[in-house]
């Protein structure tokens, strides 16, 4: 089994609420390099996304990807972890599937929530038992799994295109699959694949071992700023929930990479864990 120290899943913050801390859970302040003096105050106790090599100042239409890329770029803080993941403060993977709970996303945390907290005051961390729960799970999971995902939504008959031509801008996606298309010919099957599916892993949480995470998130940013490059002079003319559309791509495009390595790899062992929403923070 993995040590804590293999393993190291970024928490992505970008307010003052409860810490997910422990030996596996990293917090990061995302998108610090635009945040107020008092916002970089009160989150001073994690390290920034603006450190190093970075795209911080981007946080705005990346949305948690500002993390993704500064972990990648910047492996020293995270001491050369095997595993890499990314969360949210409000979206934690790794609550132990033993306890009964099924891995899907939507599950709510109410209770757990305010079992798991002591919410005052306001930044108080898990307490120790459901900490011990979380890493436990995680690094289970990391011994048996090259990939770990929270459990896939389905659309209920809407494909995964459908789903984002109704709450996005369709033509983002059109011209996602053009760069792929040109950029990495043999991926576009897939891509039309993943589009055409009902089920898809959504809202960039993932854990991988360290050479897939490098691997994934150097071809994620080049098809990504390749896609600015044709789209970003629209951007500011959006609504700032629009602005967000590489979160919204990458999202899509997780699924992309994950079906195309599984068409070249029959040895990608890929797993879940549950992964759930923390209403009221």
């Amino acid at each position: 089994m993995k040590t804590s120290n293999d393993i190291k899943m970024i928490v992505c913050y970008h307010k003052d609420t409860p810490r997910f801390r422990s030996n596996v859970l990293f917090p990061v302040h995302v998108g610090r390099a635009g945040a107020s003096e008092s916002l970089k105050k009160l989150l001073r106790d994690m390290p920034g996304d603006d450190e190093g090599d970075n795209i911080s100042a981007k946080n705005g239409s990346f949305c948690e990807l500002t993390a993704l890329y500064w972990a990648w770029k910047n492996p020293t803080p995270l001491n050369g972890a095997d595993y890499v993941g990314l969360c949210h403060y409000r979206r934690l993977l790794g609550l132990s599937s033993k306890s009964g709970r099924k891995a899907h996303f939507w599950a709510k945390m109410e209770a757990t929530l305010r079992r798991g907290f002591n919410l005052k005051p306001k930044k108080a961390l898990l307490s120790s038992r459901t900490t011990r729960e979380i890493d436990d799970a995680i690094r289970e999971a990391c011994a048996q799994y090259d990939v770990v995902l929270p459990g896939p939504l389905a659309g209920d008959v809407i494909s995964v295109y459908h789903y984002y031509a109704l709450w996005f801008i369709e033509s983002d996606l059109q011209e996602t699959l053009s760069v792929v298309g040109e950029k990495y010919p043999a991926m576009r099957g897939a891509f039309e694949t993943v589009l055409r599916s009902d089920r898809a892993y959504y809202c960039n949480v993932l854990l991988m071992r360290s050479e897939l995470w490098n691997e994934y998130a150097q071809w994620l940013f080049d098809v990504l700023f390749e896609v600015e490059r044709r789209i970003g002079k629209a951007l500011p003319e959006r609504e700032p929930y629009q602005r967000r559309v590489y979160g919204f791509l990458s999202e899509r495009l997780l699924n992309v990479w994950l079906a195309y390595k599984k068409e070249i790899s029959s040895k990608l062992r890929v797993g879940e864990l549950p992964c759930y929403f923390f209403e009221g923070l």
